[in-house]
């Protein structure tokens, strides 16, 4: 069971601290700090019950002054049936893909972090996400069509040097060269 917080950024913000209380505690727990503009909290509930937690947002600069908080927002946390989950696994797995491709490229990165490196095995596992989520309209409009079809990705792959008995899982973007498996 898991809730997903989003938020607006705030104008000179270096980072966010994500603070959670259960219905069970009496003071509120720093879960993470992250420069990013979304967080999703894996409660470590698996009970079949709903779960109630409380959460608020504070934004901080450099040297870790407050410089605004949220609201405290109520979530109720509800198992999910199979249909559901499944659901969830598929958009979340779409977002991955089309908000994580290389920008250049549009190939899949090999993971978080990794920079300019990509994956090919990925970069497929990635285009069915993309079809998935078109049909699934997680993106309205043309957006995630747009992507695919504008995407750089057949000319990228057509340049790239090959392995002549293998075709080889990660390159570099950088450089367009080669990082044998």
């Amino acid at each position: 069971m898991h809730t997903e917080l989003n938020w607006n950024s705030v104008p000179s913000a270096d980072r966010y601290e994500i603070w959670r209380r259960a219905e069970s505690d009496t003071a509120f727990t720093l879960l993470t700090s992250t420069r990013q503009l979304r967080w999703i909290d894996w409660t470590g509930r698996d009970s079949g019950l709903d779960h109630i937690y409380q959460y608020h947002v504070e934004a901080l600069n450099v040297p870790g002054a407050l410089l605004a908080a949220s609201d405290t927002i109520d979530a109720i946390v509800s198992p999910f049936e199979d249909d559901q989950f499944l659901d969830m696994v598929q958009a979340y797995t779409f977002r991955y893909f089309y908000d994580y491709g290389h920008p250049t490229s549009g190939m899949a990165r090999e993971r978080l972090g990794s920079g300019d490196i990509v994956t090919t095995g990925g970069t497929g596992f990635g285009i069915m996400a993309l079809i998935v989520g078109i049909h699934r309209i997680y993106y309205q409009g043309t957006r995630g069509g747009s992507s695919v079809k504008n995407s750089q990705l057949p000319a990228v792959c057509g340049s790239l040097p090959w392995s002549l008995s293998t075709l080889d899982e990660w390159k570099d973007r950088g450089c367009n060269s080669i990082q044998h498996v």
